[in-house]
């Protein structure tokens, strides 16, 4: 047995540890009797990661009562550690919900100045596609929005382009967005200017959009 630290083999599943627990969930007590559950994970603790030898072996005794699933598994692994010894797995999921969401913007409690320009910025918590921005109608008329960012990247045909806020009051027509998503980490980002030449105001608006989430 290699007398390697537990982390690396671990880290090197990752998210491949549920569907090792799913094969064995459906295996009953061990995998056709070749390799107990239990004598698998303790295999596991043991190696490190350039020491390919177990995945090699899983992947090589698939026909030999092993679960083919997982030396299938095993199999893929070896393939990509043979180019990045650091490389880990990431298994595709189905879309499990999809829901709309909303999030908001608030330059309050501070108002944004005469001719002044304001960045709001919010952080989903989920994977989020902004869809429709709405400004309510009565601060719409005093601000333009100059831009909408999602992550690092612009939103506007031409960069930076203030629009009037009226165009995206709740009442608007034909304001339908279908922004880049924002993916977890991505902030979403609105730009704004104050053209009201008499007052400041306070810039409230809202963004719903499309969110999914995997299971």
């Amino acid at each position: 047995m290699y007398g390697y630290p537990a982390v690396g083999l671990h880290s090197l599943l990752g998210g491949a540890m549920d569907e090792l627990d799913a094969l064995d969930a459906s295996a009953g007590a061990g995998y056709g009797g070749a390799f107990p559950a239990v004598g698998l994970q303790e295999l596991i603790g043991a190696m490190e990661p350039s020491g390919n030898d177990f995945l090699r072996m899983m992947a090589a005794a698939g026909a030999g009562g092993v679960n083919p699933a997982l030396a299938e598994l095993a199999k893929k692994m070896a393939d990509v550690r043979a180019i990045d010894p650091n490389a880990v797995l990431v298994r595709q999921q189905a879309e499990d919900v999809r829901r709309e969401y909303h999030i908001g913007f608030d330059s309050g409690p501070v108002a944004v100045a005469i001719n002044a320009s304001a960045t709001l910025t919010a952080r989903p918590q989920v994977t989020f596609r902004p869809e429709r921005l709405m400004v309510p109608s009565f601060i719409a008329p005093f601000f333009t929005v100059d831009n909408i960012i999602v992550g690092k990247d612009s939103q506007t045909a031409v960069g930076a382009s203030p629009v009037p806020a009226t165009m995206y009051s709740e009442v608007a027509v034909g304001a339908r967005l279908n922004l880049k998503t924002a993916n977890l980490g991505h902030d979403v980002t609105l730009l704004v200017t104050n053209v009201d030449p008499a007052a400041a105001h306070r810039f409230r608006a809202g963004m719903i959009g499309t969110s999914t989430d995997v299971g």
